[in-house]
């Protein structure tokens, strides 16, 4: 009981466009037609894994990727996916979000209760 646990690190590097595109397969719940969205995703977030997820969910956001409920299939147009500005990294993007999403008191309370810790 109360013995000391050893922790070690375990690297996670970014995803391979071959990954990108499994991944996207998967999400998408589509067959092999992934592939050229894979290769603009990719070169776009560099492969980061949350960085990817991030855009995909920012693509569904701004109408690049849509679910059509006719065909129940999810749909992106590939030209407004390459033409979507990107951020250099994940937090640029969260905040780019949050303050589309939020209203200016939301924000500033979020800003009050980040400096109290992870429990207020």
């Amino acid at each position: 009981a109360g013995g000391i646990v050893g922790v070690d690190r375990l690297p996670v590097g970014n995803l391979t466009v071959d990954r990108t595109d499994d991944l996207l397969r998967h999400l998408l719940s589509a067959d092999d037609e992934t592939r050229p969205l894979a290769s603009v995703v990719h070169r776009k977030t560099h492969g980061n894994a949350f960085h990817l997820l991030q855009f995909l969910r920012s693509l569904n956001d701004d109408g690049a990727l849509t679910y059509c409920l006719g065909t129940f299939r999810w749909r992106w147009d590939l030209d407004q996916v390459d033409s979507k500005p990107v951020t250099e990294n994940v937090v640029d993007m969260m905040k780019v979000r949050m303050d589309k999403n939020l209203t200016e008191d939301a924000i500033a309370v979020l800003r009050i209760s980040s400096c109290l810790g992870t429990s207020f």
